[in-house]
């Protein structure tokens, strides 16, 4: 199969945004600014914190990070003899505490999932648990070592068999540091999803396929997906035919009635009464923005001095606009984007 070089970044930027190939936890600098933390020290820390867990107090207040006002489910699973059960709650949860890294240091997260685990889980489980977060830690950093060396974007024609290696290459990684009944937890949705990317894009480099073929592919491809992604796939679909008809129908100078039927169909009542809400705000505030940008215009072109010339403006921006918008179409001003 051959691709085109154009075909090639779309391919690349796709890949690593919607598989995420780089994964955000950058050990490189992690903690906090002033006092970064290179991937020999952070396995250094994990070591010493899994061998003396709780020694180091976590996360004081969680409202005073970028998790205010969130939760996590801690309802962590265990069996009928009380070992654990690795879900993707479990990684769900880690991955809530790891979020904070650059507002925390490393001891102060690391510590903050002990101590969930210590308040949440009785022995054997507690145990279990602990030993499965420091092979995650242990995971992610090395995970951001082996990133290092990937190709995220090459001109050649081999582009897409590189990233199929590169997503092989992880998944033996994974197997590394996780059993498989670990590894289907955490990984397991994942690669669902990884392998229909990878499918989509075969399928959508293929000259050979018309677009129609091409779909109809896809739509072959995307039956592997679970029942919840696939709903959420189909509703951005959805949303994207819509709105593409609404704007053709606009073009056209349909009349409202008939936009809002055709959203009424697709989407309920209600939300085509707030998309014509919407619609009616949009309208007003384009009107309104002509409006100012044709008085301002007026303003420009007079006799006046630079200085009344601000002060006008200043006035008409004041009558026509509250303090928020003001911002708004000072900003459009400056970068020479009023209609």
């Amino acid at each position: 199969m051959t691709i085109k070089t154009g075909s090639i970044a779309s391919i690349a930027v796709i890949f690593v945004v919607s598989i995420a190939l780089y994964e955000y936890f950058g050990y490189a600098e992690i903690g906090s600014d002033s006092a970064p933390v290179t991937m020999i020290e952070a396995r250094k820390i994990n070591e010493s914190l899994y061998h003396k867990p709780y020694e180091v107090e976590g996360i004081k207040a969680l409202s005073s990070s970028s998790l205010a006002g969130t939760d996590v489910n801690h309802n962590l699973s265990v069996d009928e003899s009380q070992n654990l059960l690795a879900d993707e709650g479990l990684k769900d949860m880690f991955e809530y505490f790891l979020s904070t890294l650059g507002e925390y240091e490393l001891e102060q997260v690391i510590a903050s999932i002990q101590e969930t685990i210590k308040a949440e889980l009785g022995e054997p489980a507690r145990s279990q648990a602990l030993d499965l977060l420091k092979r995650y830690i242990d995971y992610k950093i090395g995970i951001e070592e082996l990133q290092q060396g990937f190709v995220v974007y090459d001109s050649g024609v081999n582009m897409l068999d590189k990233l199929i290696a590169q997503q092989s290459e992880i998944k033996t990684y994974r197997e590394r540091f996780f059993d498989q009944v670990e590894y289907e937890a955490f990984f397991a949705s994942e690669d669902i999803q990884n392998r229909f990317l990878i499918q989509q894009l075969k399928i959508n480099s293929d000259e050979t396929l018309t677009a129609t073929e091409k779909q109809q592919h896809i739509e072959i491809a995307s039956l592997e997906l679970p029942e919840d992604i696939r709903a959420t796939r189909q509703r951005a679909q959805q949303h994207a035919l819509l709105s593409e008809q609404v704007r053709k129908m606009k073009a056209d100078n349909a009349p409202v009635s008939e936009v809002y039927q055709l959203r009424e169909n697709m989407l309920g009542s209600e939300a085509a009464a707030a998309l014509a809400d919407l619609d009616k705000r949009r309208a007003q505030w384009s009107q309104r923005l002509s409006s100012f940008s044709a008085e301002r215009k007026t303003v420009l072109d007079s006799s006046l001095s630079e200085q009344d010339k601000e002060q006008s403006i200043s006035e008409l921006l004041a009558y026509h606009f509250d303090e928020t918008e003001r911002k708004r179409v000072s900003a459009l001003m400056s970068d020479d984007r009023l209609p």
